[in-house]
C-alpha cells in the first residue's frame, strides 16, 4: 500500500507510560470524505442501521456511508446517543470506535452483532464509592444540598391517568437503579447506597384548575420549587414527578432529579423510557419491558475506584501538575464589589445562519476537528490577549463516560458521569488562527483518558 498523505511531526506523541499515543496523532488535513462528497448509499444491513441512526440522532435528512460523523454536526455527547440507539437495534459499537472510524462505512467494518458487556438486568442494590464529580459536590457543603437538581417539563397530549403514571414511574425507578440512590456520611466520609425500593409516593398531583391569568405562573413556579426542594440526599427520594392539572388547558408533567443521579446524557434515556412505560401500562400490558440495561452506576463507580490506584493513572500525575503550575491569577478589573447575582449583567450575541453553518460545519470539516476545539481556541486567544500572557488555564467539562474497560458500557446508564479537568490554551501568534486551531486540537487529543484521570487523582 502506498500512503496518500504524509504528516511531519517534531516527535511522536506518547502516553504517560511512554507508549505511542495513537489517539493523539494528528489527522491529515483534508483527508477522508465528508458532507461535501458524493452521496454513497448504504450497502449492507449494518450500514443501513448506522446511517438511519446517524440521521435520526443528528437530525439530518440522509447519511451516506462516506459522510463524516463530526462534519455532520456530531460531538462527544451525541456519539453516546448514537452508540445507545444502535445498540437497541442490534448493532454494537463503542464511542472509541466511532472516534476512530468516523464514517458509516468505517464504523460498520468494526461493528458487532453481540455486545461484549454482560450487564446486570435485575435490581442493583448496595453501597458504592462516590465518583470524583460526586465528591466535588458533597465537599462543597451547600446549605441546601438537596435542591441541587435538574428538571424538565413535558407537555402531554390527551389526559394522563395518575395511577398509570405512578405505575410507569415505578417501572422507571426499578429500571434505573441510580434513581434509588442515597448519600450518607460514615466515619467522616460520604458513601453512596442504592436501595431496593422507594417507599414514598414519587408522583405528586397539583390541582391548578382554579388558578388563571397572572397568578398561574407564580403558582406553578412556587409548587415546582417546593417539589425540587423536597429532595433529600440521606433519606430520599432523589427523583420525583409532578402532574399539574390545568383543567381545560391540559396537563403538564414535571420530572425532577437531583444532579447526583442524572446528567445531560441521562435525560433522553429517562424520558424515552418513561413514555414507553406509560404506553405499556396504558395498553394493559402484564408487565413493563424496557430496553435492556447497560452497566450499572455502581459498577462504574467501583471501576473508577480501582483505576484511581492503577499505575497507568498514577503515571498521569506529572502531566496534571504541569498544567496546574501554569495557572496564573486573572487580572481584576474591579477590586471591590459585592459579587452578587443582582450585580451581574448578561450580554447576548446571536450568529446568523450563514456564520452558524461555517462555525458548526465548515470550519471543523476544513481542519478535521470538532466544534469544542474551535471554541476553546478562540477562548484562549481572547483571554491571552486580555491578560497579555502566553497561555491561560481553564477547566473543561466533559460527559465523563469514557472507556474504562471492554466489560463496562454506560451508554444508556442513568447517573452523573461528568468529568472536569484543566487545559492550557495558548495565545494567537501572528494572527494565524489555523495554526492556533491545530495546536489546540493536537493538545486536546494528547490529554490522557480525555481528562478522566485528573478527578481520580485528586
Amino acid at each position: 500500500m502506498v500512503p496518500s498523505v504524509f504528516v511531519e511531526l517534531a516527535a511522536l506523541p506518547l502516553t504517560p507510560n511512554g507508549k505511542l499515543d495513537r489517539a493523539a496523532l494528528p489527522d491529515p488535513e483534508g483527508a477522508g470524505a465528508g458532507v461535501a462528497g458524493e452521496f454513497v448509499a448504504p450497502r449492507s444491513v449494518v450500514e443501513r442501521v448506522l446511517a438511519e441512526v446517524w440521521a435520526e440522532v443528528l437530525g439530518v435528512e440522509r447519511v451516506g456511508v462516506e459522510d463524516n460523523f463530526f462534519e455532520l454536526g456530531g460531538d462527544s455527547i451525541v456519539s453516546i446517543r448514537v452508540v445507545a440507539r444502535a445498540r437497541e437495534l442490534g448493532v454494537h459499537v463503542s464511542v472509541a470506535q466511532l472516534f476512530d472510524h468516523q464514517t458509516v462505512a468505517g464504523l460498520a467494518s468494526v461493528a458487532s452483532s453481540e455486545s461484549g458487556v454482560v450487564a446486570e438486568q435485575g435490581l442493583v442494590v448496595g453501597e458504592f464509592p462516590l465518583t470524583p464529580i460526586q465528591r466535588w459536590f458533597v465537599e462543597r457543603g451547600l446549605p441546601q444540598a438537596g435542591h441541587f437538581n435538574q428538571s424538565t417539563v413535558v407537555e402531554v397530549q390527551g389526559r394522563v391517568d395518575v395511577e398509570l403514571l405512578r405505575s410507569a414511574v415505578g417501572a422507571l425507578v426499578g429500571q434505573h437503579d441510580a434513581l434509588r440512590s442515597r448519600f450518607v456520611r460514615r466515619g467522616g466520609a460520604w458513601v453512596g447506597r442504592v436501595v431496593a425500593a422507594e417507599t414514598s409516593d414519587l408522583v405528586t398531583v397539583v390541582d391548578a384548575r382554579g388558578v388563571t391569568g397572572e397568578d398561574e405562573a407564580e403558582f406553578l413556579e412556587a409548587r415546582a420549587t417546593g417539589i425540587q426542594a423536597g429532595l433529600d440526599l440521606e433519606q430520599g427520594p432523589l427523583f420525583r414527578v409532578a402532574l399539574f392539572d390545568l383543567g381545560d388547558r391540559g396537563q403538564i408533567v414535571l420530572v425532577v432529579a437531583h444532579h447526583l443521579v442524572v446528567d445531560t446524557v441521562s435525560w433522553p434515556v429517562l424520558l424515552e423510557d418513561l413514555a414507553s412505560a406509560y404506553a405499556q401500562v396504558e395498553q394493559g400490558a402484564g408487565g413493563v419491558e424496557l430496553v435492556a440495561k447497560t452497566s450499572s452506576f455502581v459498577a462504574w463507580a467501583q471501576r473508577l475506584e480501582e483505576l484511581s490506584g492503577s499505575p497507568e493513572v498514577v503515571a498521569e500525575a506529572e502531566f496534571w501538575r504541569a498544567i496546574e503550575a501554569a495557572a496564573e491569577p486573572l487580572p481584576r478589573v474591579f477590586a471591590g464589589g459585592a459579587n452578587l447575582v443582582s450585580g451581574a449583567r448578561r450580554v447576548s450575541v446571536a450568529l446568523d445562519a450563514v456564520l452558524t453553518e461555517r462555525l458548526l460545519r465548515e470550519v471543523p470539516a476544513a481542519f478535521r476537528t470538532q466544534i469544542n476545539d474551535v471554541l476553546l481556541s478562540v477562548l484562549g486567544a481572547v483571554f491571552t490577549e486580555w491578560t497579555g500572557s502566553r497561555s491561560v488555564v481553564v477547566d473543561v467539562e466533559g460527559h465523563g463516560r469514557e472507556d474504562v474497560g471492554a466489560d463496562i458500557d454506560v451508554s444508556r446508564t442513568v447517573g452523573w458521569f461528568t468529568s472536569v479537568h484543566p487545559v492550557e490554551l495558548t495565545a494567537l501568534v501572528d494572527g494565524d488562527l489555523g495554526a492556533l486551531l491545530r495546536r489546540t486540537k493536537e493538545y486536546l487529543r494528547g490529554v490522557p483518558r480525555k481528562g478522566l484521570g485528573y478527578g481520580l487523582l485528586r
